[in-house]
């Protein structure tokens, strides 16, 4: 066979980051509802707006709720 026509098999490195990936992507697919619940429960109880906090304009609900989300899976998963 040329170089051309071999096509590498993915080693045990490349597999198992695509497992993670695809672990990572089911976890945050299970997740998500939690986090915007959480994320929405921050916005709208009383107690969760303090001083300057109060008067900042705030992101997209669900970019609060996607980028909590993402970085608590990530350090769950990173042990």
């Amino acid at each position: 066979m040329t170089a051309l026509t071999h096509k590498p098999t993915p080693g045990p490195v490349r597999r198992r980051r695509v497992e993670d990936e695809r672990t990572f992507q089911l976890l945050f697919l299970l997740s998500f509802p939690i986090f915007l619940a959480m994320a929405l429960g921050a916005r709208v109880l009383p107690g969760a707006k303090s001083g300057d906090e109060a008067r900042q304009p705030r992101g997209s609900l669900f970019t609060d709720a996607a980028t909590t989300a993402r970085s608590t899976l990530a350090i769950a998963l990173n042990d």
